[in-house]
């Protein structure tokens, strides 16, 4: 655009400086100035095609520079709007990480808030884990012949429940949100899932386990299934391996639980 700009403007100096000089002649040597009057004429009818076609070819240089300079505006544009999007994914995926960790920190404290019930002294004595491992391990105190049967597992557990509500309703509900978070961004990967799995115990993972066959805690099974959640957790934990059956195998990072080696099955020798 510059280039033209001063092409212009020396086409106009030009012009006139012809103009000048023409009319000063004609003041001079009028009779001179009337030949070439004529001479004009030949020459300008000669010369105006030229011109013309000159013109035009300066409206069509300027198009094409301007078109020039638009594929270059679009091109800076398109590389502006991949940075900015780049830049975006960056952040969003700093705020996930951020996010997540955060979350697997909050587990941690609500899990190492968890106590007993006072004893008679008025003062807790076991918390976090071990209160967990404690309520999944008396879920049968005191039963004379347990059968293990699902039926009755769930019931000793909604016992255990309901003594430790305040502690494990809350406990299951930071757990299902964090799958939940983990789940709906985009940013996860097997990565986070296997951050946040290696935080359970064994007895962890068997309460959440049942808490997911019981109707308050069924939304949280799809994320067991989903993500393998109890990939890590042996089926002689559960109170009776067979009950293993009642979900998905891949719940338990296993795509069939006939593909377990008989000899390693913990859910050989037992009645669905």
């Amino acid at each position: 655009m510059k280039n033209v700009s001063n092409i212009s403007k020396l086409i106009g100096v030009v012009s006139l400086g012809f103009l000048i000089g023409a009319l000063a002649l004609g003041f001079r040597n009028p009779a001179e100035f009337i030949i070439m009057g004529a001479w004009g004429d030949l020459i300008g009818g000669v010369l105006n095609p030229i011109f013309s076609f000159l013109a035009l070819l300066a409206v069509l240089t300027t198009i094409h520079l301007q078109l020039e300079e638009l594929k270059e505006t679009r091109a800076e544009l398109r590389k502006s709007s991949l940075a900015l999007e780049s830049q975006i994914k960056v952040n969003e995926s700093i705020k996930f990480e951020n996010t997540f960790f955060e979350l697997v920190k909050l587990y941690n404290v609500v899990t190492n808030a968890i106590e007993e019930e006072p004893n008679s002294n008025g003062r807790p004595v076991r918390r976090s884990r071990d209160q967990i491992s404690q309520i999944y391990n008396s879920m049968y105190y005191c039963a004379s012949e347990p059968s293990y049967e699902i039926s009755e597992t769930l019931e000793k557990f909604e016992e255990k429940y309901k003594q430790n509500e305040g502690d494990l309703g809350q406990y299951f509900r930071v757990v299902y949100n964090i799958l939940r978070f983990i789940d709906d961004s985009p940013q996860k990967s097997d990565h986070h899932i296997r951050i946040f799995r290696a935080q359970f115990s064994n007895h962890e993972l068997c309460i959440i386990f049942y808490n997911s066959l019981t109707k308050r805690g069924e939304k949280m099974l799809p994320y067991l299934e989903k993500f393998q959640f109890l990939d890590n957790l042996p089926l002689s934990e559960l109170k009776n391996p067979n009950h293993a059956r009642l979900v998905d195998p891949k719940a338990f990072g296993i795509e069939d639980f006939k593909l377990i080696e008989e000899d390693d099955d913990p859910l050989s020798g037992l009645s669905n």
